[in-house]
């Protein structure tokens, strides 16, 4: 029988693609042009944030907040990615809105929400399931977003930004977002 008429030749060609792309080498420099914590409300007592460049490509996020109360159980979070290649239209790229205690609790199907979650509990005091308590400072270090969020097909050139916004009791509590974009 031909390799072709195998009902594995699809996985195999899949598997095949997978271990070449691991070899590329990514034609772009990322550059992150801003973060922003400043948009937030009650429960929120404060809720800081910095970014710092390491190196080409690679950066480091701290944050630090500390909730008036514990947050309800069912605390939704809602992460949006927008992308315009070359000044074109914006498209959304990822739309995913799930309960906060099950982004730190369950296992994540989309590789960058996996690669975000395992990131921020690697370099911070957050809890890894619920509740998150009020009176607690919780800090982010050290949190190093780099060009491995991004696939090596990426395009060479293009704006992105990328939003997370806090719900609680359907009610907007807090968005950080940050700009930037990718270059030859």
């Amino acid at each position: 029988m031909k390799l072709y008429y195998n009902p594995l030749f699809p996985l195999i060609v899949l598997e095949f693609f997978q271990i070449s792309q691991a070899g590329w080498k990514k034609p772009f420099t990322v550059i992150i042009d801003r973060l922003v914590c400043a948009d937030f409300k009650d429960p929120f007592l404060f809720f800081n944030c910095s970014l710092k460049s390491l190196s080409k490509s690679v950066y480091s996020a701290e944050s630090s907040f500390k909730l008036r109360s514990e947050l309800n159980d069912k605390a939704e979070l809602h992460l949006r990615i927008f992308v315009s290649v070359k000044g074109g239209k914006w498209i959304k790229f990822v739309n995913v809105k799930m309960y906060l205690c099950d982004f730190f609790q369950n296992v994540l199907t989309l590789p960058i929400t996996h690669l975000l979650r395992n990131e921020l509990l690697k370099n911070s005091n957050l809890p890894h399931t619920c509740p998150f308590k009020g009176n607690i400072v919780y800090n982010i270090s050290d949190c190093t977003f780099s060009d491995a969020y991004f696939p090596p097909y990426t395009p060479r050139e293009m704006q992105f930004n990328a939003t997370l916004t806090l719900f609680e009791h359907k009610n907007v509590i807090a968005e950080p977002w940050l700009v930037g974009r990718t270059m030859p």
